[in-house]
């Protein structure tokens, strides 16, 4: 299809087969993947976040599952921010119904023969605590006293995914120190949970002449 005159019946097996080989590749080096099922926003270039169906997410899923639920390293986060609407030339907001994500993550739970891990990032709003879900992933820079709280509330392992990254970004989310971020971990694993880390930096380059 196009943009905003997609059909979601039709897969892109060529994609998907790409999608398994490089899972394969990080099992093979021992890393996890954390696949992320369903993004969220698109700021209005692709229509796929507008017209992609409950229904039509669920085909897609099954063709998923079926395709690298069998790799060890699987490990299914349900969406990328799943609160976040992001429209082109709009502001930012939070809208945490936006799909059934009860019926998403009850279908991933049912139909994944093993179990792989599931969870669920948001922007906003930590989604409540729900049997699908086998650990709390959030997005905060608080990777202590907030991750305590949370697996106290929720009973659940927790997974402090995007506390923030290292990088020399403008941005307050992007520019931790190499420091900060290992304290973050730090904090994090005396909290008894988990932590993710990520980078963000711009790097510039020289060509020969620029550098004479």
């Amino acid at each position: 299809g196009n943009p905003y005159q997609w059909d979601y019946r039709v897969l892109n097996v060529e994609y998907f087969r790409n999608l398994e080989d490089r899972i394969r590749e990080l099992r093979d080096i021992g890393v996890e993947a954390d696949v992320i099922l369903l993004h969220n926003y698109d700021f209005g270039l692709w229509g796929i976040d507008d017209g992609l169906s409950d229904d039509d997410a669920l085909f897609y899923l099954d063709y998923l599952m079926a395709r690298i639920s069998s790799l060890r390293n699987v490990w299914w986060s349900l969406a990328n921010e799943y609160d976040l609407v992001m429209p082109e030339g709009r502001n930012a907001r939070s809208v945490p119904n936006r799909r059934d994500w009860d019926r998403i993550g009850n279908h991933i739970m049912a139909s994944d023969p093993y179990g792989h891990p599931r969870s669920i990032h948001e922007w906003s709003k930590i989604y409540p605590n729900q049997p699908w879900m086998t650990h709390v992933s959030y997005q905060k820079p608080d990777t202590y006293h907030l991750l305590i709280d949370l697996k106290q509330k929720y009973q659940k392992p927790v997974i402090a995914d995007e506390y923030r990254y290292e990088g020399n970004l403008r941005h307050g989310w992007a520019n931790l120190t190499p420091h900060q971020g290992l304290f973050s971990h730090w904090l994090s694993v005396m909290a008894g949970g988990y932590a993710t880390h990520g980078d963000c930096y711009v790097c510039l380059l020289y060509t020969s002449d620029a550098a004479d």
